[in-house]
């Protein structure tokens, strides 16, 4: 069986899951400085993981957009909630609002969600990873297909790409935002009327875009 191997951000040391990984077979475990994400696996996916408390705090202040609006080329991005429901009753926010970060996580950042309950869950789910990115890689090479999906290797038409999975948003208009505001970041950050002033954003188009960041980031009860 091919070894798998997992870095782990040096901050990643509290969680126990260094501890957890150590202890497998055929486990390569290495502890470094990751300057995006939290583990990357067999070189090829980067996790960024958060207990559901961070996940909430991240939602309030904003920061869960940001850091998944990164630009990680040429690593496949996996965004890993861990924890139980109960840990939201302290939190003071709407489980809607959770609900609504993780669909634009996956359907408009094209990022994958897992899910587990605790530390030793998120270990056995990067194993998983790391095996079954094995299995695929292995399938893939016999059949003599690339097994690395080929992202844009520029980061401006990356940036485009995703803008352009914003309501009412085309090439040209997507063009037009990342000019004016020069990052992803800032366009999901900004108001109506900053937006509505984009050359080709109209006020309903700057509203729907509006209306999609708030329920995804939305004001807590």
């Amino acid at each position: 069986m091919h070894n798998i191997v997992i870095d782990i951000d040096y901050r990643e040391r509290a969680s126990g899951i260094i501890d957890t990984l150590q202890d497998r077979e055929g486990v390569v475990v290495n502890t470094v400085f990751l300057d995006n994400g939290d583990y990357k696996v067999n070189n090829h996916w980067l996790v960024e993981r958060k207990t559901l408390i961070d996940l909430a705090a991240s939602i309030i202040d904003g920061r869960l957009f940001r850091q998944l609006s990164q630009f990680c080329f040429p690593y496949r991005k996996v965004l890993l909630i861990e924890g139980t429901a109960g840990m939201l009753c302290s939190s003071g926010i709407r489980r809607e609002s959770i609900q609504g970060a993780l669909v634009t996580v996956s359907l408009y950042f094209g990022i994958p969600v897992l899910r587990s309950m605790n530390p030793d869950e998120t270990a056995a789910l990067l194993i998983m990873m790391g095996r079954q990115w094995c299995k695929f890689r292995g399938v893939m090479n016999s059949a003599g297909i690339g097994s690395r999906p080929v992202p844009s290797k520029n980061p401006v038409r990356q940036a485009l790409n995703m803008l352009q999975c914003l309501p009412g948003v085309g090439s040209l208009k997507a063009r037009a935002l990342l000019q004016k505001f020069g990052s992803i970041e800032a366009v999901l950050l900004s108001t109506v009327e900053e937006l509505a002033q984009t050359r080709g954003i109209g006020r309903k188009t700057a509203q729907g875009i509006r209306q999609m960041v708030m329920h995804s980031h939305a004001e807590t009860e």
